[in-house]
């Protein structure tokens, strides 16, 4: 009978050279990770800024177009009130 060492299919002259092996390969996928996720956040970011710009540049619009009926209304009111006066005055003076 043959007197058996340690687990089949490992080698324990080379147990710090696999474990050195293992540390980098641990070291290496766990740079990989972070790298992954941090081009992911600076896409993100960079596409929430784009996005934000293109809702701001359209709210600036429609808040433009806004004040301008607004502007127009208010014209209009100022118009008609004015109309209105006249014609009220037009009443009140005793006709020759």
């Amino acid at each position: 009978m043959e007197a058996k060492t340690g687990f089949a299919g490992y080698d324990t002259q080379n147990v710090s050279e696999n474990v050195l092996k293992m540390m980098k390969f641990s070291l290496d996928t766990t740079f990989d990770s972070i790298a992954k996720v941090q081009e992911f956040n600076d896409k993100l970011v960079k596409e929430m800024i784009r996005t934000n710009k293109q809702v701001q540049a359209d709210t600036e619009k429609v808040v433009g177009e806004w004040i301008e009926n607004g502007k127009k209304g208010w014209d209009e009111y100022k118009k008609t009130v004015e109309d209105g006066y006249k014609k009220f005055e037009g009443f009140l003076q005793p006709q020759k």
